[in-house]
């Protein structure tokens, strides 16, 4: 789920094939944009909490890939101007590499 969102977030922008947003980061969208629009007692569990880290991938890395491929910034830059999203970066790095998913271009 975490990888699916940071890999959605990706091809958004580098006009790859795009893949498929996850259940949890669409209904995360629902909810930044429209509030909760379903009632939380009814929410599987871990629902929310799933959602909210879907979002924060999402924005992590959307913004690493605007920031550095887009406009041409280097890594120290990324995690000097936002480094509320650096550790979310490395953590999904880290994934990546104990998945055996290669390194994409980021």
């Amino acid at each position: 789920m975490i990888l699916a969102a940071a890999e959605f977030a990706e091809s958004e922008r580098k006009k790859t094939e795009r893949k498929e947003a996850p259940r949890e980061l669409k209904l995360a969208w629902q909810w930044r944009n429209f509030g909760l629009t379903f009632p939380i007692m009814d929410m599987e569990a871990g629902l929310l909490r799933k959602m909210t880290a879907c979002l924060n991938v999402y924005d992590a890395v959307k913004t690493r890939v605007d920031y550095v491929l887009v406009g041409g910034k280097t890594d120290s830059e990324f995690r000097k101007n936002y480094p509320q999203y650096a550790p979310i970066w490395r953590d999904i790095k880290e994934l990546r590499e104990t998945n055996g998913k290669s390194q994409s271009s980021l």
